[in-house]
């Protein structure tokens, strides 16, 4: 209709000016008529060419127009045209190619803007998926969903983690719920592309799996993979794939939002690991303190060290454990405790630097020992095969305790520095029990100890019999106490002389001597006067072997009011056996034994004494009733021999005129020694070679044997056979001078040998041989004086029988005279 109208235009277009010229010209009216219709059939056929000429390229226009706005940008083609619209159809070609070409550009925006949307809002979608749950395995199949989604030709997404050995990756999370974990998608972290990206830390994309040889094809069908590392810091962790059934479904350009969603991945597994780094922490601190809480109670030391051991097993949901405590004076390591162990043929002590637990106490460091064999020396008391051990020292004021030892089995995982940390810190609230329940034990020992020694000072103090008195001591301190082996002995010249022991084996008493200040443990204690530990006798310098499997051995001296009396031994089979109480409450005992003893002694010695006083008293009376002085003589010896308690006594007495003495009497059992005796030649009296201030004892003199030299040509006064004697009995050549001195000076000496109890003689021995000497001497004084009185009687009744004689003579020469 358009057209129409446009060619009717032309039409009034070309008639008006025809009318209007013709009129002007003056043409008729049928003239003009005829011009008209004339001009109007022209411009009718004129009108239809140019309407030919200008429709059909105006049609193409409009139709070329339409496509484009129909989206579709295709260019027009004029043919018979005018230059004109030709010139039109080729700027409008080059149009609808510019629109074209910025379509295409819009379009590209447009999928560009597209992906960046699914890219921001799968990153959305992750990142509220990390921060909406704590559970790492549903937060990572939402990530590896979205990450899916993103990347619409990716079949499935896979996290591969490194192990702990840091050798191997292990498959943790797969997009496809369907599909169960595999433990076959797991590889050694030197193969694969997923270990060339955590190798290399650089993301890696492959169009095509199968010009990478790297590529380790599990029949999956994957063709196309992007791997990237997931890196904490600067430490990778792991690594996260993609994977399509088709070539080139992956290029570079995806690396950057795939690296950002692995990214998010790493914050979800560090969430996760610091969630539960804090649950485990909580829970951690939960069982310390519960810990705290069962080891602070009181309780004994066995039962201390079985919770030790159970409540290190459990915190660390572990298989086992050891608890070894330390002894550095034999720088080893005892088995105390253990939990879920077998002993059989294992060992029970380690030196200090032998397998884990030694070089623990040997360096007071933790020590983790991880995939070990069950033969690796590894200080292990179990005999099943250990996947892994660690060990922690027990410190308590800068000293290693003990050792604290945790196993687990080769099934389980290994341990890891967190485990060091916890089981140090349980270790130091397991020293800390063990020192309180040391010093708890120790104090209650102590008070037990004071009680036993109260009891025994009492016992001792109601007995007044010496060998009764150490036999009761050592039974009941080996039983009150608990020693293996109890010891007294006393000190004999230069000698310890063992008097009873608690030790069932000891079947001679005498056979434990020692010299003293040069034998034996016992023997440094009785020189120095002081008390004497060796808590290892075997390294101990003064040690001396007497009883078998000793370890540890306590001396301490026995004090009486002289100085050292004797010695008090205990002797355990264990090492370590003493501490410091121990040392002081058997110094408090040896004080109270010691004065028990000086008490028996002296009590034994003054009843004795008393005894032999009496008994001195009584024989004294019958002696003075001899009035003949030989007789009297003898009955002195067989008086000392047997009375006093000596088997040979010789008697000599002084000559004045001669200045010599001879043997006068003898009392012993061997007639021919007493003839042999009797029939010694006078001695000068003087200068005897015993006769030194350094033998006088009281007033008498005492020559050990091993002292005495005898002039040549000289002998000794009495001398006895006795056989072999100990070094503290008596001698053979010792020699005992007794005095016998009167009113008027030295009469004569008493020389004994051989005593009934084989004992050197003791200062009170002597003085009750002083004094009977005494009683000796005025009895022979006595003797004297009676004999010379019947002398002067005598010669006095001799004298009156004379002076008779005479009277009667001079009676009758007087009365012869007178007769006469």
């Amino acid at each position: 209709m358009r057209l129409s109208f446009r060619v009717f235009l032309g039409y009034v277009a070309i008639i008006v000016p025809v009318i209007i010229a013709s009129w002007i010209m003056g043409i008729a009216v049928p003239q003009i008529a005829i011009i008209t219709l004339v001009a109007a059939i022209a411009a009718l056929i004129a009108s239809s060419i140019l309407m030919y000429m200008l429709g059909r390229p105006i049609q193409e226009l409009r139709r070329g127009v339409q496509r484009i706005a129909e989206g579709k940008f295709t260019s027009i083609q004029l043919q018979q045209a005018p230059s004109d619209l030709v010139a039109l159809a080729g700027t409008f070609n080059q149009m609808v190619e510019s629109l074209k070409g910025r379509d295409d550009q819009l379009q590209a925006l447009n999928d560009e803007l597209s992906r960046r949307l699914r890219e921001l809002n799968a990153l959305y979608e992750v990142s509220r998926s990390v921060n909406s749950s704590l559970d790492i395995q549903e937060v990572l199949r939402a990530i590896l969903n979205e990450t899916v989604k993103t990347f619409p030709t990716a079949q499935k997404g896979l996290i591969h983690l490194i192990d702990e050995s840091g050798k191997r990756l292990i498959p943790i999370a797969l997009s496809d719920t369907s599909r169960p974990l595999d433990p076959s998608m797991g590889m050694p972290i030197d193969q694969g592309i997923a270990g060339r990206v955590v190798r290399t830390r650089k993301p890696v994309t492959l169009s095509d799996t199968a010009q990478d040889p790297d590529f380790i094809d599990l029949g999956s069908n994957v063709r196309s993979l992007m791997v990237v590392p997931l890196m904490v810091g600067d430490n990778v962790i792991g690594a996260l794939s993609l994977d399509s059934t088709t070539r080139n479904s992956f290029t570079s350009d995806m690396e950057e939002v795939f690296q950002s969603l692995a990214n998010r991945a790493v914050i979800a597994l560090e969430n996760a690991r610091l969630y539960s780094d804090s649950q485990k922490r909580v829970k951690e601190l939960t069982s310390l303190y519960n810990s705290a809480l069962s080891l602070s109670g009181e309780q004994s030391p066995d039962s201390l060290h079985e919770q030790l051991v159970q409540r290190a097993t459990e915190l660390l949901e572990a298989h086992s454990a050891t608890l070894f405590l330390a002894d550095h004076t034999l720088r080893t390591l005892k088995v105390v405790s253990s939990f879920n162990t077998a002993h059989e043929g294992a060992k029970l002590a380690y030196r200090f630097g032998e397998g884990v637990a030694g070089q623990v106490a040997q360096t007071a460091e933790p020590l983790i020992a991880n995939a070990l064999p069950a033969d690796a020396g590894n200080g292990s008391t179990g005999t099943e095969a250990e996947g892994s051990l660690i060990a922690v020292p027990l410190i308590w004021e800068n000293e290693v305790l003990g050792v604290l030892q945790i196993a687990r089995r080769a099934n389980q995982h290994g341990f890891e520095p967190a485990d060091t940390r916890l089981l140090t810190l349980f270790a130091q609230q397991g020293a800390s029990a063990l020192e309180n329940a040391r010093l708890l034990s120790n104090q209650r020992r102590r008070t037990r100890q004071l009680a036993l020694l109260n009891d025994l000072n009492r016992r001792f103090a109601a007995i007044l019999n010496a060998d009764m008195l150490m036999k009761e001591a050592v039974q009941g301190v080996a039983e009150r106490f608990g020693y293996a082996i109890v010891n007294i002995g006393l000190l004999e010249g230069d000698w310890f002389v063992m008097k009873a022991s608690s030790n069932p084996e000891a079947s001679s008493l005498h056979s434990g001597t020692q010299r003293i200040g040069q034998e034996g443990i016992i023997g440094h204690v009785a020189a120095t006067g002081q008390p004497y530990v060796a808590n290892d006798v075997l390294s101990d310098p003064h040690y001396l072997s007497v009883f078998p499997d000793t370890q540890s051995e306590l001396a301490v001296p026995i004090l009486g009011k002289d100085g050292v009396l004797g010695v008090l031994d205990i002797q355990e089979r264990h090492h370590n056996a003493f501490i410091n109480n121990d040392v002081s409450i058997m110094q408090n005992l040896a004080v109270q034994l010691g004065i028990a003893i000086d008490n028996a002694h002296l009590f034994h010695a003054a009843q004795q004494r008393a005894e032999q006083l009496t008994k001195i008293l009584e024989v004294t009376q019958d002696l003075r009733r001899q009035q003949q002085l030989e007789l009297m003589l003898q009955k002195i010896t067989d008086i000392v021999q047997q009375t006093l308690g000596w088997r040979t006594v010789l008697l000599a007495m002084l000559d004045l005129s001669t200045g010599t003495s001879a043997p006068v009497a003898v009392a012993t059992d061997d007639e021919g020694l007493r003839e042999s005796i009797l029939l010694m030649p006078p001695r000068p009296a003087s200068n005897a070679h015993w006769e030194e201030e350094q033998y006088r004892i009281s007033q008498s003199y005492f020559v050990r044997g091993e002292e005495l030299s005898y002039p040549e040509g000289d002998e000794r006064l009495v001398r006895t056979e006795m056989g072999e004697r100990k070094p503290w009995e008596w001698q053979s050549d010792d020699l005992l001078v007794i005095p016998i001195i009167g009113y008027t000076g030295p009469l004569g000496h008493l020389s004994v040998d051989d005593p009934v109890d084989r004992q050197r003689p003791t200062l009170e021995k002597i003085q009750v041989l002083e004094i009977f000497a005494h009683q000796a001497a005025s009895a022979i004084e006595d003797a004297r004086l009676i004999e010379e009185l019947h002398l002067k009687t005598d010669a006095l009744e001799e004298a009156n029988k004379g002076l008779s004689r005479a009277s009667q003579m001079k009676s009758e020469f007087l009365a012869n005279m007178s007769h006469e």
